[in-house]
């Protein structure tokens, strides 16, 4: 992933590649240990993927994994991305730290405490996805209603 294009640089923000790259990784292997200790029938589902990575390397895990068709979908069947399992793989401990020192957004979406109950619902991240939901949604009921006539 390429630093520029996820606002690090807009924000000054001075982390490399390598832990961007992780950064879902780290949250997502957090809240799966978390839904597994405290609720094992719990199916864990992971949405809204920022690169194939999310999708190509954590096979192997009890998760489901979202992507839009358009762009991600496509491009992961076109050109036949390698699985390679990583999603149990240990994370360098200076990953975390770097991400949680100099990301105040991660640091927020990371620690349980980092949002409040009334924080959540506007939080962007949380915001962006619920709209992509309610888009969908309303798309599917127009077709539905096209077709009806």
């Amino acid at each position: 992933m390429n630093i520029s294009k996820t606002g690090f640089a807009k924000k000054n923000i001075q982390i490399s590649n390598d832990i961007v790259y992780t950064a879902g990784f780290i949250i997502a292997q957090k809240v799966y240990r978390i839904t597994k200790a405290l609720y094992p029938e719990v199916g864990f589902i992971g949405g809204g993927v920022r690169g194939l990575h999310h999708f190509t390397e954590m096979v192997g895990a009890d998760v489901c994994i979202t992507m839009n068709w358009q762009g991600q979908a496509e491009e992961l069947i076109k050109n036949n991305y390698p699985v390679v399992p990583r999603f149990f793989n240990n994370i360098p401990e200076n990953y975390l730290d770097q991400l949680l020192t100099k990301v105040p957004e991660f640091k927020r979406a990371y620690f349980e405490d980092g949002l409040t109950i009334d924080e959540y619902e506007h939080y962007g991240p949380v915001d962006y996805f619920r709209q992509m939901f309610i888009s969908a949604w309303e798309n599917a009921l127009a077709v539905i209603d096209k077709e009806k006539s």
